[in-house]
Order: structure tokens, then sequence, then C-alpha cells
């Protein structure tokens, strides 16, 4: 059994001149938004073997976030890849970054953007998301033993939530008080 955790970068500031959209960090709500759902999620004890995030700036702030969280909650991540390919990435960059993934990591987390990550996820399995609030969270399980078969097998949503929803939501929620 693998795991797909997908992440959307918490809230970022507005462009400032001169600024690159790739170097936008989060602002004040975005780091509030980050904080509040690395807890939520450490809360839940779901080990996560590698976190895959996007290089740009807004992305790895918030996957920093979630580390840190792990970190002291003695959870550790075993592996950080930063990957150039999920910034403002298309389905296709998802399904190639899983593709490569090491056989021995059974629980990815991926911290991308919109409207990249809610197409992606909208791909995975009978749910239809109508959005990806910041830093919303959406995860699925897939009954295979190679992540090179990620594409083609069924996907079981697992669960869905965001800084603003319910803690508990459809099928299984790993959010309950």
């Amino acid at each position: 059994m693998k795991r797909v955790i997908l992440v959307r970068h918490a809230n970022s500031e507005q462009m400032k001149f001169g600024q690159t959209d790739f170097d936008r960090v989060l602002s004040t709500n975005g780091q509030h938004e980050a904080k509040q759902m690395a807890m939520r999620f450490v809360k839940t004890k779901i080990e996560i073997d590698a976190f895959v995030v996007s290089a740009a700036k807004r992305a790895q702030e918030t996957a920093a976030w979630f580390l840190n969280c792990y970190s002291k909650a003695d959870m550790d991540v075993k592996e950080v890849f930063v990957s150039q390919a999920l910034y403002l990435a298309e389905p296709e960059a998802f399904y190639d970054t899983i593709a490569t993934t090491s056989d021995e990591l059974d629980t990815i987390a991926i911290f991308a953007h919109n409207p990249g990550i809610l197409d992606f996820a909208n791909e995975q399995a009978d749910i239809l998301l109508e959005a990806m609030p910041t830093c919303g969270i959406v995860a699925f399980n897939i009954d295979i033993q190679h992540w090179v078969d990620f594409r083609t097998a069924k996907k079981e949503f697992w669960f869905f939530t965001h800084p603003k929803g319910p803690k508990r939501f459809l099928k299984f929620s790993p959010f309950e008080e």
C-alpha cells in the first residue's frame, strides 16, 4: 500500500514590484495557516517517508513548517526532495514525479501549487474538489508496490482538509478532535 498526500502551499504575499512569482513568500496569514495545518497533521500520527516540494519559496516555506512540527514530535521524514518540475506544474509533472519515487518510500507528501495540484487531485479518485484552498490537503491510498504503477492504479480517496474547513471529512478523517 502506498499513500500520496497533496498539500497546496499556504497563503503567499502579493507579488511586489520587481519580484518574480517564484520568489513570493508566505504572508503572515500563510505562516499561520502552515503552522496550524502542520500541527493538526502531526496530531494524526501519520508517518510520512518523504516530502517532495516545489522549488518555489512559498512551497518551501510551507514544507518547512511541516518538517519543523514533525521534528518536534520526533516523527522523522526520511527524505526531502526539491523539484523544479512541480512549480506551477500540470498533472503530467505530478505523475512523472511520483513514477520516479523510490519504492522504499510508502507515504509521500507533495507540496505544490494551484491549478495543477487541484487538477491532479481530481484525476485520482471518485471525488471532485471544487477548490484547493491555500494549505489544503487531500490524500489517497493506492494498492501498489511500485510507484511506477501509480498512473494506472485504482486510487482510494482517504481525506481532504484545509485551514478553514471542518476537521472531519467523508470516509475517514484522521483529524477528529
